[in-house]
């Protein structure tokens, strides 16, 4: 397709990489902080911190929320088969 393109395209290629190293190492830290201090960013300092991490990296504010909010989805999951679970036995 010519010099131009294949110059633009090993430019882009090389920032969307290093666009997806960054962005998978701040999900799993996220993550790991919402497991450890809660999913709230006012009272989790260190997933505050993260959080602004991620928007100077440009990193979308919906993949944010769903990395520190994904873990509090399946403790409640978690809970109320445990409560279902706990519930039918004495019927």
């Amino acid at each position: 397709m010519g010099r131009a393109f294949e110059f633009r395209k090993a430019r882009k290629f090389k920032r969307w990489g290093n666009m997806a190293r960054v962005f998978t190492k701040l999900g799993k830290e996220i993550t790991i902080a919402a497991k450890q201090g809660g999913p709230e960013p006012e009272n989790n300092p260190r997933l505050r911190v993260l959080m602004q991490t991620a928007k100077k990296e440009n990193m979308p504010k919906d993949n944010v929320e769903r990395e520190a909010t994904s873990r509090q989805i399946r403790c409640r999951f978690f809970f109320l088969q445990r409560m279902f679970h706990v519930f039918y036995l004495f019927l």
